[in-house]
């Protein structure tokens, strides 16, 4: 079926639509270009942090060319304080088989830390020559990695693109078609990240999703459309008839997005909003750019006639003998209990693979200077003896700070339990503060963000298909069909050892908002369907676009998946997992619930 059009038929400001589109795209795609990154601990948890350390060792060079280099280091105008071979700071200091070992340690502005270590890292490499080895580490060098390698979602952005473009090309066979779908996809991503950055806000380790997030649901919604335009051969028609279910659908996905501004960590808060905006955003780009351009291309109806048969042959079930409701049921309950025995992971050291420069260097520092610090500003009257606080487990060395009147500690990374044990400990001396008490604060709300993102998404979404769907289809159709993808996910984070962090917290809320999706599509056209074999009617309509679709998402978060940054690659392959399995919970599940549905009775004239 083919939807054709004479230029000379379509009004002057259907055409003007898409030209103000084109010039939104350039406008604020040029200000989303410019935002700047932020990664440092007191951005990401919302607290004040003033200062940040690094450690410095060089291996193998001789003692005045490592003190020159170390000195240099300490006359950085970043540097706040520096303890340096002038300083005898770490006695013992035993020498390596490739020569002498020389040890600097650098207090650094906080807001300066990213700046120090580039500048560090720049004075470091010329001495990698000759037997000469360098190592940093300490949190500002982890922040400072860490802010490295989330940006490689930039890359995968720009491949997910590359795919989109040839989807539409596959689809389409047509430039027009491609030109379509990148006007079309463009104008929300292009909006919602200048909207962004005119706002001030930076990016970080979670919004760098942000403008992946948004061009693969734009790409699906845009394709659910396409097809329903080439299914009725008519660009009104096809618009008309999805209106209802992409409205729902909307609404339903931004609400589990907004769930996330209920987390304490602002990035994830930040997220939620500008995705939950981004959705409707899609919502209205998609319909404009297909009301107003429709006629540029010949839209055929994408048909998988041997594939889809053998599809549909298997998914011919018999919901009345509840097998898969059973098993959905099952792979619930397990995936619940593997997230509940899940390990939080938050310290940011373990983010990276243990290859990785900074993991190599922190295994080979930590027993002499530790790769954290605290600040422990003392409460109690009288002298407090260094030594006494030196034999506190988890501490590697501490030094006075007579100007600001407090001592620092150098101590191990430590998990949740210990660092409680370690501040049980230190509690008697004073108070203190530092990156690791950030940290500790950050691993309690990652958890707590969790359920209640979770609970909040489930509740609000189930609530919007009750006014929507009939009862008691309602809270069914949003419950058991989309939380299997969710178990799934939860068995696979056993299976893989996939722990729960900064990104991993997010993925069952979001998870959630787009498994239910397809489900709406699904329902609402089963409930429409006037076929005698409703469920078959779906399948070889809204199955074709709900199959494309799951493919395009799988794909999607499969290509996040291949970040060499470990949340960012677990976040990918728990979501591509979740893409998959949703489309099974539809094609399996929904359809045993879809049954109980009393369809009134067709009336039959006389």
């Amino acid at each position: 079926m083919v939807v054709e059009q004479k230029m000379g038929q379509i009004p002057i400001y259907k055409v003007g639509v898409s030209l103000g589109q084109l010039v939104l795209i350039g406008f604020l795609g040029f200000k989303a270009a410019g935002l700047k990154q932020n990664n440092l601990i007191s951005h990401i948890t919302g607290e004040a942090l003033d200062y940040n350390y690094a450690v410095v060792a060089i291996e193998g060079a001789d003692n005045t060319r490592a003190r020159q280099v170390l000195d240099e280091l300490a006359a950085n105008p970043h540097t706040v304080r520096a303890l340096t071979p002038s300083v005898p700071a770490f006695p013992g200091v035993p020498p390596t088989v490739n020569g002498p070992f020389s040890i600097g340690y650098y207090t650094i502005k906080d807001v300066n830390s990213s700046t120090w270590v580039q500048s560090a890292l720049t004075r470091l490499e010329p001495l990698e020559t000759g037997g000469v080895t360098t190592h940093m580490t300490g949190d500002a060098a982890i922040n400072y990695f860490l802010d490295r390698e989330s940006q490689s979602t930039r890359l995968i952005f720009a491949c997910l693109v590359c795919f989109a473009l040839l989807s539409s090309w596959f689809v389409t066979r047509s430039i027009a078609g491609v030109a379509v779908t990148a006007i079309s996809v463009g104008t929300p991503l292009a909006a919602t990240m200048g909207l962004y950055a005119l706002l001030g806000f930076e990016l970080d380790l979670l919004t760098n999703l942000l403008p992946v997030l948004i061009l693969v649901l734009g790409f699906a919604m845009h394709m659910h459309v396409f097809l329903a335009i080439a299914r009725c051969g008519s660009v009104r028609e096809g618009l008309k008839r999805k209106l209802k279910a992409n409205f729902i659908v909307t609404a339903t996905t931004s609400a589990g997005f907004l769930s996330l501004f209920l987390s304490q960590l602002p990035p994830i808060r930040v997220l939620g909003i500008f995705m939950a905006i981004s959705m409707w955003l899609c919502l209205g780009s998609v319909y404009l750019t297909h009301w107003s351009i429709g006629w540029m291309t010949k839209e055929r109806a994408v048909t998988l006639p041997s594939l889809w048969h053998r599809v549909t042959h298997l998914l011919r079930i018999r919901p009345q003998q509840g097998l898969w409701v059973g098993v959905g049921a099952c792979v619930i309950v397990v995936g619940a209990f593997c997230v509940l025995r899940t390990p939080v992971q938050s310290n940011g050291l373990f983010y990276f693979h243990e290859d990785h420069p900074v993991r190599i260097a922190s295994q080979l520092l930590a027993p002499i200077t530790g790769i954290s610090a605290l600040e422990l500003e003392p409460t109690v009257e009288g002298r407090i003896s260094l030594g006494a606080i030196r034999k506190t487990k988890g501490v590697r060395y501490a030094f006075w700070v007579p100007r600001e009147k407090h001592i620092v500690l150098m101590v191990d990374a430590m998990d949740a339990e210990t660092f409680a044990a370690f501040q049980t400990s230190i509690a008697s001396y004073g108070k203190i503060s530092g990156p690791l008490v950030l940290v500790s604060s950050f691993q309690q709300k990652l958890i707590r963000s969790l359920t209640s993102s979770l609970l909040a998404s489930i509740a609000l979404i189930s609530l919007l298909l009750m006014l929507v769907v009939p009862l008691p289809l309602g809270p069914a159709v949003a419950w058991l069909p989309n939380l299997f993808p969710l178990g799934c996910m939860g068995i696979a984070m056993a299976l893989f050892g996939i722990e729960i962090s900064v990104a991993t917290v997010l993925v069952f809320s979001i998870a959630f908002g787009i498994a239910v999706d397809d489900t709406i599509h699904l329902s609402v056209k089963y409930l429409q369907s006037q076929a005698e074999n409703p469920w078959q009617d779906v399948l070889q309509t809204e199955g074709v676009a709900v199959l494309v679709t799951s493919v395009i998402l799988t794909v999607g978060f499969a290509a996040v998946g291949l970040s060499p940054f470990k949340p960012l690659s677990d976040f990918g392959k728990l979501l591509s997992i979740g893409m998959i399995t949703a489309m099974l919970g539809d094609f399996l599940i929904l359809p045993a619930i879809l049954k109980h549905y009393k369809r009134p009775q067709r009336r039959i004239d006389p």
